[in-house]
């Protein structure tokens, strides 16, 4: 069934041009992890339209449900009649489960400890079927060969699985690189598929459950479609697959050593399962809500060194392709492979979670692939950590939102990633890319429009925190609001502290400064009045001389003998617990000029037998407090009361 997007898609919120937050990680206490500044504590910070996903919804039941675990239905041991060898038993199984009507609900077919020897392929095409064997170190499968649209809602129903259907477009190949970098998806086309179940139907308006990833605009071609996957329910468990040990081929040119692959299957599972000297450990193709866990990748004895096949144990560890929604968890690659995990052909919403490999790579390989989430990923000796590749007409490695969650290394660092020769750390490797909890090992630039928080942050594993908080609903996301709260309330009051402290200390800085100036100021002060003082003096003393020369020089006859010459003008002294505050000393200066000068005026006009009031004058002259009396001196050559 097919539906035309000409509904509203209520309650989907696109995860276009996320807002880019200025603030930075905040630091832990003693060397711990920090939180990012796009999560928070408890998942406080994240928004639906910020640069990354709610990644929760990947893996089998959309991470909704377990890995379910049905009882026995067949063993190996009722198809080995006949002399059947073990190929021909397990092929005979498997055809028989897949003959068995889909009303017979599960079938489980059991394979026993020990090496069973295979010789063909197996393909499980019905739905509800497992192979489960003892355990991934109990038994073996050693395999000795190669493989060389409608425009209405009825029967929508809350709880279907649809998907959103992005057909190719210019404008949805844009959408993805966000209009940046190299746009190009190669052979692959731009198609792209979102599944999730429906949350209501009223009317015309059908609500989905989850946001979209991506905007729906006019200029694309998108459609609600039913689910389009052809299985349900399959899941391979508990065995080891190996093949003989062959030198790896060359490049594309591989035997065909491919373990498991996953096509057009949805909500199904690989569990505890290993692979051993594979070109391919384990593939999904055109699949949706899978989940691999327990997984490993790994080798008898290296297998590089055979022409083209370079240092190489193999060609691809986990490969995700044109699939949605996929959840790869506690996966080990200790086989060093070409591309050891990651996503290619349009792969998106997909999870590689808690890894650890000897050498590995998180691979991004064109194509349109998008919005994947590594995390709590060790790397091992990382010598190549973020190194893609892929066809050179499928655009930039990685599309917008793709997001590197605490990736560790030996070196606790990791190389720049780079494309093509382009500079590491270039836009064109992918635009709006998340480096969270990941450090780089050398310096260079990096691009403008990537999110950057070195060093490990916290919550360790992005996936692990997003599916908590969604599971724990209104009461989670009240506790992560109320934490939010106090830590918000706490950073306030912090923030008004250190703004009161640092508001203290400048206010005291200048106090301290413009004492400071005070002191100088006044020292000038006293030095100039000091000065002045002393100049003052200095011109009464030689104006009294000069003035008594001058009336001495005027005088027709010499002085009467009985008169008493004229008293030598002394310094006359500011007294010291008298000083100037608000008269200028050049007002100072005049007063004690013109009293000097009155003094000896009076000395030279007294008659001869009177000589009591020039010593009289003097005395007052010298005991005038001249700052608080002012007397204007008489012009030369006049005298008091003259007009």
């Amino acid at each position: 069934m097919r539906l035309l997007i000409a509904m509203l898609l209520a309650g989907a919120v696109a995860a276009a041009s996320p807002r880019r937050l200025a603030a930075e990680a905040s630091e832990g206490g003693d060397g711990a992890a920090k939180t990012s500044a796009f999560w928070g504590a408890a998942g406080e910070k994240w928004e639906p339209d910020g640069p990354f996903i709610d990644f929760s919804y990947a893996g089998y039941r959309g991470s909704d449900a377990a890995l379910p675990r049905p009882p026995i239905t067949k063993r190996l041991a009722d198809f080995r009649k006949g002399g059947r060898s073990d190929g021909s038993a397990l092929q005979a199984m498997v055809e028989w489960a897949n003959d068995q009507p889909s009303k017979a609900g599960w079938v489980v077919l059991s394979l026993p400890a020990g090496q069973i020897q295979l010789d063909r392929p197996l393909s499980i095409r019905r739905s509800q079927t497992v192979l489960r064997g003892a355990g991934r170190d109990a038994t073996t499968l050693y395999i000795t060969k190669s493989l060389s649209q409608v425009d209405r809602t009825g029967g929508l129903k809350p709880g279907q699985l649809v998907s959103v259907m992005y057909r190719e477009s210019g404008a949805l190949a844009q959408e993805i690189m966000e209009g940046e970098g190299r746009v190009g998806s190669g052979s692959i086309g731009n198609d792209l598929y979102f599944t999730t179940p429906i949350k209501s139907v009223e009317g015309k308006t059908v609500t989905l459950r989850r946001a979209l990833p991506l905007d729906i605009k006019d200029s694309m071609n998108v459609a609600l479609v039913d689910n389009w996957f052809t299985l349900e329910d399959v899941g391979i468990e508990d065995l080891t697959i190996e093949f003989k040990w062959e030198r790896y081929g060359e490049h594309h040119q591989e035997r065909g050593y491919s373990g498991i692959e996953l096509e057009r299957v949805q909500d199904s599972w690989v569990r505890n399962v290993r692979v051993v000297n594979v070109d391919n450990g384990f593939l999904v193709s055109n699949s949706n809500r899978v989940t691999l866990q327990g997984i490993e990748v790994a080798v008898t004895k290296g297998r590089q060194g055979n022409g083209n096949g370079g240092p190489w144990d193999g060609h691809w560890g986990v490969r995700l392709g044109y699939s949605t929604d996929v959840l790869v968890q506690d996966f080990s690659i200790q086989a060093k492979m070409r591309h050891a995990v990651g996503a290619d052909s349009g792969a998106m919403f997909s999870v590689y979670s808690n890894g650890r490999m000897k050498d590995g790579n998180l691979e991004m390989h064109r194509g349109h692939s998008a919005q994947i989430l590594f995390t709590d990923v060790h790397l091992g000796a990382s010598t190549r950590g973020f190194a893609s590749s892929g066809p050179d007409d499928a655009g930039s490695s990685s599309g917008a939102y793709t997001t590197f969650w605490n990736i560790d290394s030996n070196s606790g660092t990791q190389p720049l990633p780079d494309h093509n020769g382009a500079a590491p750390g270039s836009c064109v490797y992918g635009p709006d890319i998340n480096f969270i909890g990941v450090t780089f090992r050398q310096a260079g630039k990096l691009c403008d429009r990537w999110v950057y928080e070195p060093g490990r942050v916290t919550p360790p594993n992005l996936f692990e925190a997003q599916l908590a908080r969604r599971r724990g609903g209104a009461a989670a996301a009240a506790k992560a609001a109320a934490t939010a709260a106090r830590q918000a309330a706490a950073e306030e009051a912090a923030a008004k502290a250190k703004a009161a402290a640092a508001a203290a200390a400048e206010a005291q800085a200048a106090a301290d400064a413009a004492h400071q100036a005070a002191a100088e100021a006044a020292a000038k002060a006293a030095e100039e009045q000091a000065a002045a003082q002393a100049a003052a003096q200095q011109a009464a003393a030689e104006q009294a001389a000069a003035d008594a020369a001058e009336k001495a020089a005027a005088s027709p006859s010499p002085a009467p003998a009985h008169a008493e010459p004229a008293l030598p003008a002394e310094p006359i002294e500011t007294p010291a617990e008298i000083q100037p505050q608000t008269t200028p000393p050049k007002k100072t200066t005049v007063a004690v000029a013109a009293a000097a000068a009155a003094a000896v005026d009076a000395a030279a006009a007294a008659p001869s037998p009177a000589p009591a009031p020039a010593a009289n004058a003097m005395a007052a002259a010298a005991n005038t407090d001249v700052l608080a009396v002012e007397i204007p001196a008489a012009p030369r050559g006049f005298k008091r009361g003259t007009l």
